[in-house]
């Protein structure tokens, strides 16, 4: 076991002190809501200083570190480095959320972590996001964001990151006799791997990414944090507008694999909705929105979720009804447009044709299904021979 210097054991010995949360009052409540609107007008308009502004990126690191048992010099030059890095691809945590459609739901309460900014957002491939930012003091004047929770990732990001720097932490506390005898540590090579994907991922090379991961031990394949990266690299590489849809055995395995290490929060049910999906396991879908909506509250667009689940197992009339009332509570654009999915898997071929030519005349251009395989049947179809007809002057 490494035994740190005493000196060095003293200064390691900083620890943050066990917060007591406290209920956000009236005037308190108030704040929080005004940031959490303003964090989500930020977001959707692109304005990155005013999306950077209330997090407190130390606040973040003092989260990653907490508990951990470093010398204040390790500190120090990994929290610069962390902060560098988040600074360095733009200055926040979500930065992933600029330019999607973004809203502030609520405030939520988490008795062990405090007051929490819930937040939605639909990306403009039309994927579902749902974020928790944690507010450091929710009681404070200004108050300031301290970690996020990704529903996508079932955890914080303090925590996904802990798991990350915590093996580099450790080989930085290793003595230089220790590091000259043992070589690197297992779990040094592991975060060398994971540090080359992710290089691969900001550079394009998917494939790459992918095949760096697939050549690591199995049981290193089925921890969290390489769970995780393979995710996102399978999210990237899959294409389910194509036909077949590229990649999808391995996406599904994936998601098959990291089912088995999501908590039991119903707030990780959000990226279980595509295994269930593709798996057909419609009651498990309908389940998995029923618990994450116990987390978000009422929301529209998990309505019209329930609605694209209904469809695609055939309840095609309970389907539209479903998502015609989802769009009445909540005048999505997401929503709207995806009815129109839903008349072509129902082959309402007309109702399409008619509820095509009304959005075309609402939003002033003409649609292009070309390379959409799952178009192609009511392109097909006469009441889509007659829609070509009509827009394009044949």
């Amino acid at each position: 076991m490494l035994r740190l210097p005493r000196r060095q054991r003293r200064a390691a010995a900083r620890r943050r002190p066990a917060k007591r949360t406290v209920s956000p009052d009236r005037e308190g409540r108030a704040r929080l809501e005004a940031l959490g609107t303003s964090v989500a007008t930020a977001l959707t308009t692109s304005d990155l200083a005013a999306a950077a502004k209330p997090w407190d990126l130390d606040g973040l690191w003092d989260r990653v570190v907490e508990g951990l048992t470093i010398s204040a010099q390790v500190n120090r030059d990994a929290k610069q480095g962390y902060v560098s890095s988040l600074q360095s691809s733009g200055g926040f945590p979500v930065r992933e959320l600029v330019g999607a459609t973004v809203d502030f739901r609520a405030v939520r309460e988490d008795p062990d972590q405090g007051a929490l900014l819930l937040l939605r957002a639909l990306l403009p491939d039309q994927s579902l996001v749902y974020v928790e930012c944690l507010v450091d003091d929710g009681n404070a004047a200004e108050p300031r964001l301290i970690d996020v929770y990704s529903y996508a990732n079932g955890e914080f990001l303090s925590r996904t990151a802990r798991r990350l720097v915590a093996p580099s932490l450790a080989e930085a506390s290793r003595t230089p006799l220790a590091r000259l005898v043992g070589g690197t540590s297992d779990a040094g090579k592991t975060l060398e791997t994971l540090n080359r994907v992710i290089a691969q991922l900001q550079g394009g090379d998917l494939d790459g990414a992918w095949a760096t991961l697939e050549a690591l031990p199995a049981a290193e394949r089925q921890t969290k944090s390489v769970l995780l990266l393979r995710l996102r690299v399978a999210v990237a590489r899959y294409e389910p507008l194509t036909e077949p849809p590229a990649h999808e055995e391995e996406y599904r395995q994936v998601l098959s694999e990291i089912k088995r290490v999501l908590s039991t929060d119903p707030r990780a049910q959000l990226v279980l909705l595509d295994h269930y999906l593709l798996e057909q396991d419609w009651a498990g879908f309908h389940q998995s929105l029923e618990t994450l909506g116990q987390a978000v509250g009422e929301d529209a667009y998990l309505d019209y979720l329930h609605a694209l689940g209904y469809s695609r197992a055939g309840e095609h009339e309970r389907a539209l009804e479903a998502a015609f009332a989802a769009l009445a509570a909540e005048p999505l654009e997401a929503i709207r447009l995806g009815i129109l999915d839903l008349y072509v898997n129902a082959e309402e071929y007309e109702l399409a044709a008619s509820y095509l030519e009304q959005l075309e005349d609402d939003y002033g251009y003409t649609f292009d299904f070309s390379g959409l395989p799952g178009m192609q049947p009511f392109l097909e179809s006469e009441p889509g021979r007659a829609w070509l007809t009509r827009e394009r002057g044949e």
